[in-house]
């Protein structure tokens, strides 16, 4: 009977990860109303260990995509009936600043599938933005600033990558260069810069403390 098991998940499709890609838009590639479905099967327990954080994926990964299990309602003939599918809500938690202060209270317009909504950003300046599954970039207004920001959902790596580190220095304005995954002079300059002020030993290497500070800060 097990072999019998391990017979039929060998034959279950398999989805390797792509940049942009989280749980979230894969389960709704599969017809998943929920992503911890797959997250939480048994098949996907190595990924579970090797990205502890569901929201953070990186290409090349792979997800095992188990089979949908069929459900039924009785309904009587003759009748008009209505079935409400509930799917687990997607956002985007921003938190916006400016020279290392929150920008607070400041109205948004933020452009997202076509749709425009008007958003305030609260005392600490976080935002939360419902998204679709589906939707792979963001544009941001704020009250205040000249330049709209066009935000790419889905392409944060883990911060165990060089380049989870080099989109979270980035966003944190230590880093103005490319997001490569390559440790160059600019990458080692903006982690010392980090770490420094971040109170740690300026060795410009993305070592696990500074990883954990780098999480702190970006706030994943």
């Amino acid at each position: 009977m097990a072999q019998h098991a391990a017979l039929e998940w060998a034959t279950m499709p398999q989805h390797v990860v792509k940049a942009g890609e989280c749980l979230a838009n894969i389960a709704q590639q599969y017809g998943f109303a929920d992503w911890r479905t797959l997250y939480s099967h048994a098949q996907n327990a190595a990924l579970r260990e090797k990205r502890p954080n569901p929201n953070l994926l990186f290409p090349g990964d792979v997800v095992f995509i188990p089979e949908r299990q069929a459900k039924s309602a009785k309904a009587q003939t003759g009748k008009t009936h209505r079935f409400i599918i509930k799917r687990q809500a997607s956002k985007l938690i921003l938190v916006l600043q400016a020279k290392g202060e929150p920008l607070a209270n400041r109205a948004c317009e933020v452009e997202a599938d076509n749709r425009l909504e008007s958003l305030t950003t609260d005392g600490d300046g976080r935002l939360e933005v419902p998204l679709h599954p589906a939707t792979t970039s963001v544009k941001l207004t704020v009250e205040g600033l000249d330049e709209e920001l066009l935000l790419q959902v889905g392409h944060l790596d883990p911060v165990t990558e060089l380049s989870g580190v080099q989109g979270r220095l980035l966003a944190l304005g230590f880093y103005l260069g490319r997001v490569d995954g390559k440790a160059g002079p600019a990458t080692r300059r903006s982690l010392r810069d980090f770490q420094r002020a971040s109170g740690l030993a300026a060795s410009g290497e993305p070592d696990p403390d500074t990883q954990r500070a780098l999480e702190k800060a970006f706030g994943g």
